[in-house]
């Protein structure tokens, strides 16, 4: 027997455990659509004999919109471009969605982009330290400027950059001045 049913049939199974489990969603709201085949075998002949026909959905929406979002047609191809651009930080989400729906004509929601960016960089086997690296030089070839300092033991004094936006800003209202620093934030465990 095979049974096919629409990915928004039954409804969604209740929970028999005691345990919390948040945020769990699913797509099911109970639509009938069903075909049912049964193989039977008839004058030494096996058959397929469809026993059940439901082929009106209801509850939801249809359509090859809809199934855009759903989240096994929204993992893109692995390519080696996609790759290269997930993996540079300066390039928005934003960007990266409209690469995808552009090559591959596919819907990325930001937590799709977040997920693929952590399994390329930890992929690549790249430390924080090239990332930041990374960036920085994109901040200069990008007609930046950067600086940093380092005390006598190697570690880390301080990193400033400038983008060429801000130098702009600068340089047509010297008078403004705008400081954005990370005050007592030590995730990093930085002394």
């Amino acid at each position: 027997m095979v049974v096919y049913v629409c990915k928004q049939g039954d409804r969604r199974q209740k929970c028999t455990s005691s345990g919390v489990r948040p945020n769990q969603r699913s797509f099911k709201v109970g639509c009938p659509a069903k075909i049912r085949l049964v193989a039977v075998e008839e004058n030494g002949i096996c058959q397929l004999r469809v026993t059940t026909c439901h082929l009106y959905h209801s509850n939801h929406p249809v359509g090859p919109e809809i199934m855009k979002v759903f989240p096994e047609m929204r993992k893109p191809d692995s390519d080696n471009t996609l790759n290269k651009i997930l993996a540079l930080p300066s390039v928005s989400a934003r960007d990266i969605q409209q690469y995808v729906q552009e090559t591959q004509n596919k819907v990325l929601f930001n937590s799709d982009i977040h997920n693929l960016r952590r399994k390329v960089v930890k992929g690549l086997d790249v430390s924080e330290t090239e990332r930041i690296g990374q960036q920085l030089k994109t901040v200069e070839e990008e007609g930046g400027k950067f600086m940093f300092a380092i005390n006598d033991t190697s570690e880390l004094q301080y990193v400033a950059f400038i983008t060429k936006t801000m130098l702009e800003s600068i340089t047509t209202y010297p008078e403004v001045l705008v400081l954005d620093v990370t005050y007592q934030t030590n995730v990093n465990n930085m002394t």
